[in-house]
């Protein structure tokens, strides 16, 4: 999955305005927050599977939502200056 992802945010990116020196930290950016969806994934998918219908997990889906927020915005920042 991890190379799939890296591999997406390479097609996306297009030419862009960003300071070429800045690409390796945007993309380092992207990739830890990529971590950070995988960590909020696999908390609420243990959630989940633990909750037995008795819990909702919204916690856990929330800070899904927040990695899912900075991984688009690392995926969009590296996209517009990087290729």
């Amino acid at each position: 999955m991890l190379r799939a992802v890296v591999g997406l945010i390479l097609a996306v990116a297009t030419p862009g305005s960003a300071d070429p020196s800045l690409c390796p930290q945007l993309a380092q950016r992207s990739m830890a927050a990529l971590s950070e969806v995988t960590e909020a994934l696999r908390a609420y998918e243990q959630c989940v599977a633990a909750s037995g219908a008795r819990y909702a997990c919204s916690v856990e889906f929330s800070d899904l939502d927040l990695a899912q927020d900075g991984f688009e915005s690392a995926v969009t920042e590296y996209a517009k200056g990087c290729q």
